[in-house]
């Protein structure tokens, strides 16, 4: 015990010592070499850092964007992608009040041609149902049936419910000899009542006409356009890209299938 006290004494005197002298040292307080500048540029953010970290991280978000919203859109974008062929035409979305001149109704005049070519494969009259599937088909319809009694073809015009006051207005203003509008039977109203009633129309107008053209209400309003299909001798499939879904097509499409029915060709509404 005596001995490690000893070794601790002489350690505590040798800091001791080191403590004076360290503390009688005189302290240099330097001197300034150059007077410190104001800087005016910011210390943050960097340009240089700042601008291609922003352009790499927004071209890598909107490419994410653009994956994302590639694989999660269930929309038709082209003509291509409904895999209707053959193509008939493409015609312009109306917007405003139907016309029988100009550059829509020339979309409508070429259409009604190809038709009739395909028709033209066999001389017997033939019925044709207009199935829009994502788009409207009033007043395209009643233009196609226009351009093609313009062409010399007896035609009668079935439209649904909801677009027989734009297809009366159109075939009233051609004033085309030829063209006519089927009437439903007094009473009749709603797409469902209209199919039934037109039945004995299409018999009779089999015999009077050279082209039916019967305008389907939408797939999805019920069984209508199947009925009315497996009534005809071709489709014409009626879509509007970047509007119609890909299961619209695909349960139109399946309607047909089940019913037997022709599809013609399609129309893309652009």
């Amino acid at each position: 015990a005596e001995s490690r006290r000893t070794v601790l004494t002489r350690q505590l005197n040798s800091y001791t010592s080191r403590f004076q002298r360290i503390s009688t040292t005189p302290l240099d307080p330097g001197r300034i070499i150059r007077e410190p500048r104001e800087s005016m540029a910011p210390e943050s953010p960097v340009p240089e850092l700042v601008g291609p970290s922003g352009l790499i991280a927004g071209l890598l978000l909107g490419l994410t964007f653009a994956v994302v919203r590639d694989r999660t859109d269930r929309r038709v974008r082209g003509t291509r992608q409904a895999g209707l062929a053959p193509l008939l035409g493409r015609v312009r979305r109306q917007r405003r009040a139907p016309v029988l001149a100009g550059p829509v109704f020339e979309q409508s005049r070429r259409l009604a041609n190809r038709l009739l070519l395909v028709l033209d494969q066999d001389p017997a009259p033939r019925v044709v149902v207009v199935l829009p599937v994502g788009a409207q088909t009033g007043a395209l319809t009643a233009q196609v049936a226009v351009a093609a009694a313009r062409g010399g073809r007896r035609t009668l015009l079935f439209p649904t419910d909801a677009s027989r006051a734009v297809a009366s207005a159109i075939v009233v203003s051609a004033s085309t000899p030829g063209l006519s509008i089927a009437q439903p039977a007094s009473g009749d109203s709603g797409d469902e009542n209209l199919v039934a009633s037109v039945r004995p129309l299409i018999a009779r107008g089999r015999q009077t006409h050279d082209l039916l053209l019967v305008e389907a209400p939408p797939v999805r309003a019920g069984s209508g356009a199947q009925t009315l299909a497996s009534w005809s001798d071709g489709v014409v499939v009626v879509f509007r890209p970047g509007r119609t879904t890909h299961a619209e097509l695909g349960t139109a499409l399946g309607q047909l299938e089940r019913v037997g029915a022709t599809v013609l060709g399609s129309v893309a509404v652009v």
